[in-house]
C-alpha cells in the first residue's frame, strides 16, 4: 500500500510538470508573435502621419498651381501668357468656361502628389506606394476644402489602404460664386469693352500715344497718316490705363486727372485687383479701317481757299485683362483672364453694352414689349442682326429675323446693325417699335478700283490731249512709276445716326509699290461727289485733278477713274479754277469717261 501511495504521488507530479512546461511554451509562443504585431502596428502609424504630412504639401503645392494659373489646362477658350506661365481665359466675348474647380484640384494634386513621392524618405521603411490606385476627392464649402486621398501602400508584406481625411481652410467657395456672377454681368452689360472705348474716344491728341477715331483735319497740304505701330502703342497704353483704374468696393473717383472705374461688388467682401499682361501683343490681333489710313484736307469749294477733310477710323482688335482675387484664408490670389473684344469701335460680337445708367434704365426700366422684323431689300429674314434704341442693347434677330423685347419709355435713335449690310439709324419712339420692320440693303464686300491717266499738256489759255489713256502705272520717269494717285468719296447722303457711308480715302499706291488697280472694302451703294488728284513723285506738284458726281449703284462691280497727266508745268501745279475745262476736254471725246461703272470698263 505504501508502495502505491509513493507511485500515485510521483505521477501527479510529473503530470503537474509537464502542464507547467505546456502553459510556459505556450505563453512563449503567444508573447513573441503580440510583441511584431505591436511593433508593425507602430511603424504603420508613423508611416500614416509621415504621408499625412506629404499630402498636406501636396495640396499646397496644387492649389497653389491652380490659383497661379486659373487652371489653364484643357480651357477651350484658351490661355495668356504672364510672367513665364500660362494663365487661363474664363471669358471670351460672349463665352464663358469656368473649369471644374474640383477636377482641376484633383489633376494637379496627382501630379504633385506624385512629385513629392519621389523624394520622400519614411524613417528609411521598404515602402511600395500604389499609385494606380490613387484615389482624391474633393469638396469645397464655405470657408474649407475637405480631401479624402486614398493612397494605397504596402509594408512588411502588409497592405494599408484607409483613407486620410485632410481639411484645408480657404476662400475658393465664395471666390468662384462671385467669378460665376461677376462674369455672367460682365458678359450681359461688356462693361470692360465699354470702358475701353470711352478712353480710347478721350484720349488725348497731344500724346504720343493718341488714338484718333474721328475729327477733322484742316489747312491746304496737311495730312495726318495714321500709322499701325503707333496705334497699336497708343492701343496698349489705353488697355494698361483701364486695367489699372478699374477699383472693387471703393470710392475712388479720380487722381489728378485721371478717372478711376469704381464697380460695387454687393454681399461680396473681396480684394480684387486688375492689370494689363505686357508680354500679349496687340497688333497680332489689330485692324484698322480703312488701311493704309491716310487723311488729307481737300478743297471743298474750287473758289474758296479752305481745305478740310472729316474722317473715322475704326479700329478691331483684343486684349486680356487678368483679374486676381484674393483668398484671404490661403493668403493666395486666383487668377484668371478675360478677354476684351474691340470690333469696328463697339463692343465685338457680345450680348450688349453699358452706357451711362445702363442697368437702370435698361433693365428696370424697360417695360415695354417690341418686336422688330429685320429684312432684306428682297423681303427675305436677316439673322444675327443686332438692335440698338437710345442707349439700350434689344437683342440678335433670330432665323426668322425677329427681335423680341422690352425698352424703356423714351425717345430716342434706333440703330440696327449687320455685317455686310448698310446699317440703319432714325429717331424714335418706343411707341412706333410696337411692331416694326427694318430693311437693310447689301453692302458689297469688295469693290475693285482701276486708274487710269491721260497725258495732256497746257496750250495757251487751254489744254489738250497728247497720248491716248493708259494705265496709271504705266507713266514713268528713268523706269520709275511716277503716278500717284489719291481719291476722296465723300458720300452726299450720311446717316446722321450711323455716320454711313463712310467718307473714304482711296490710293494707288502703298508702301509696296504704286499699282495699276486696288480692290477697296467700304464703298457703300450710295451717291458720292469725287475728288482725286494725281502727283508726279518726281517734282511733287499735282499734275491733274478731277471733281466729279456719281452714284455707285449695289450691282457695281468696278470703278474706273481717267485722271489727267500734265506735261508741261515746268514746276507748277495746276491752278484749281482749271479742273473744269480739263474735264470738258476729256470728256469731248467719246472715248473717255472721267468716272465709269460699267462692268470691265
Amino acid at each position: 500500500m505504501k508502495r502505491k501511495a509513493q507511485l500515485e504521488f510521483v505521477a501527479i507530479i510529473v503530470v503537474a510538470i509537464i502542464m507547467v512546461l505546456v502553459i510556459f511554451f505556450i505563453s512563449l509562443l503567444s508573447l513573441r508573435p503580440q510583441s511584431q504585431v505591436s511593433s508593425i502596428g507602430e511603424d504603420v502609424k508613423m508611416i500614416r502621419e509621415a504621408v499625412k504630412g506629404v499630402l498636406r504639401e501636396s495640396i499646397d503645392d496644387a492649389l497653389l498651381a491652380f490659383y497661379y494659373t486659373g487652371g489653364f489646362e484643357g480651357s477651350p477658350l484658351g490661355h495668356v501668357r504672364h510672367g513665364g506661365s500660362k494663365i487661363a481665359i474664363w471669358k471670351d466675348c460672349g463665352n464663358i468656361f469656368i473649369p471644374n474647380i474640383e477636377n482641376s484640384i484633383v489633376n494637379y494634386l496627382k501630379i504633385a502628389i506624385r512629385d513629392r513621392l519621389k523624394n520622400s524618405v519614411f524613417y528609411g521603411k521598404n515602402i511600395t506606394f500604389d499609385l494606380e490606385r490613387l484615389e482624391i476627392g474633393v469638396r469645397l464649402t464655405s470657408k474649407k476644402i475637405v480631401f479624402e486621398i486614398t493612397l494605397p501602400f504596402t509594408f512588411e508584406g502588409k497592405r494599408i489602404e484607409r483613407p486620410y481625411i485632410i481639411e484645408k481652410g480657404s476662400d475658393i467657395y465664395t471666390i468662384i460664386k462671385f467669378s460665376k456672377e461677376f462674369l455672367s454681368k460682365l458678359n450681359n452689360t461688356n462693361l470692360f469693352e465699354i470702358l475701353t472705348l470711352s478712353t480710347m474716344l478721350q484720349s488725348n491728341p497731344d500724346s504720343s500715344y493718341w488714338v484718333p477715331v474721328s475729327g477733322v483735319v484742316y489747312g491746304c497740304g496737311n495730312y495726318m497718316l495714321i500709322e499701325r505701330t503707333k496705334v497699336a502703342e497708343g492701343i496698349k497704353k489705353i488697355a494698361n490705363y483701364v486695367a489699372s483704374h478699374i477699383v472693387f468696393n471703393k470710392n475712388t473717383k479720380k487722381l489728378a486727372s485721371n478717372p478711376f472705374f469704381p464697380i460695387s461688388l454687393a454681399n461680396y467682401d473681396l480684394k480684387i485687383r486688375t492689370f494689363y499682361p505686357d508680354e500679349w501683343d496687340i497688333s497680332k490681333n489689330l485692324r484698322i479701317y480703312p488701311q493704309p489710313s491716310i487723311i488729307v484736307a481737300k478743297q471743298e469749294f474750287p473758289l474758296i481757299s479752305f481745305c478740310s477733310k472729316n474722317y473715322l477710323v475704326l479700329y478691331t482688335f483684343k486684349y486680356p485683362i487678368i483679374l486676381t482675387i484674393k483668398d484671404e484664408i490661403m493668403n493666395q490670389w486666383l487668377r484668371f483672364g478675360v478677354m476684351v473684344s474691340i470690333e469696328n469701335n463697339m463692343p465685338g460680337k457680345c450680348k450688349g453694352y453699358e452706357h451711362g445708367d445702363y442697368e437702370e434704365l435698361c433693365v428696370k426700366n424697360a417695360k415695354y414689349d417690341v418686336t422688330l422684323k429685320i429684312i432684306n431689300e428682297s423681303g427675305k429674314p436677316i439673322k444675327d442682326a443686332v438692335a440698338f434704341f437710345h442707349t439700350c442693347f434689344v437683342g440678335k434677330s433670330d432665323e426668322n429675323g425677329i427681335i423680341r423685347a422690352k425698352v424703356p419709355a423714351v425717345v430716342g435713335e434706333l440703330k440696327v446693325y449687320k455685317h455686310g449690310y448698310i446699317s440703319y439709324g432714325n429717331l424714335t419712339t418706343y411707341h412706333d417699335l410696337k411692331e416694326k420692320t427694318i430693311k437693310l440693303g447689301k453692302l458689297k464686300g469688295e469693290i475693285e478700283v482701276r486708274y487710269y491717266g491721260i497725258e495732256m499738256r497746257r496750250n495757251g489759255g487751254g489744254y489738250e490731249i497728247t497720248g491716248g489713256r493708259e494705265r496709271i502705272d504705266q507713266f514713268l520717269e528713268d523706269g520709275e512709276k511716277i503716278a500717284h494717285v489719291t481719291v476722296y468719296l465723300d458720300p452726299i447722303n450720311r446717316n446722321i445716326f450711323t455716320n454711313e457711308p463712310y467718307p473714304l480715302v482711296i490710293t494707288n499706291f502703298n508702301e509696296s509699290g504704286v499699282f495699276f488697280a486696288m480692290k477697296e472694302r467700304g464703298i457703300y451703294p450710295a451717291k458720292y461727289q469725287i475728288l482725286g488728284w494725281v502727283i508726279n513723285s518726281k517734282t511733287n506738284n499735282i499734275v491733274g485733278y478731277i471733281n466729279k458726281t456719281v452714284e455707285i449703284s449695289k450691282d457695281v462691280e468696278n470703278i474706273c477713274i481717267t485722271l489727267p497727266f500734265v506735261t508741261n508745268l515746268d514746276g507748277n501745279e495746276i491752278p484749281l479754277e482749271d479742273i473744269k475745262s480739263i474735264e470738258e476736254v476729256i470728256e469731248s471725246s467719246d472715248d473717255y469717261k472721267i468716272i465709269d461703272t460699267e462692268k470691265g470698263c
